[in-house]
């Protein structure tokens, strides 16, 4: 097994959306990336995926998610294509 932080994790949409929507346990996976127990790989298109169910199905506007949406304007380090 990896080190703390090396180990690399890709969570669902829908634990996104929880997260910003519910909160609970989806929101606390999200907080411990942020305070490196691993690394959090999220694509282009699942965040687009993830900004079009929050605007769809629970009427956020542009400007809430742009507040809420993780990583807001975090750009890839290196492209896995």
């Amino acid at each position: 097994m990896g080190k703390v932080g090396e180990t690399r994790v890709v969570l669902d949409s829908n634990i996104y959306i929880s997260a910003i929507v519910f909160g609970g346990k989806p929101l606390r996976a999200v907080q411990l990336a942020e305070q490196g127990a691993f690394i959090l790989l999220i694509s282009c298109p699942l965040q687009a995926e993830v900004r079009r169910i929050l605007a769809k199905k629970f009427g956020y506007s542009s400007a809430m998610i742009q507040c809420r949406v993780i990583a807001p304007g975090a750009q890839p380090k290196k492209s896995l294509r």
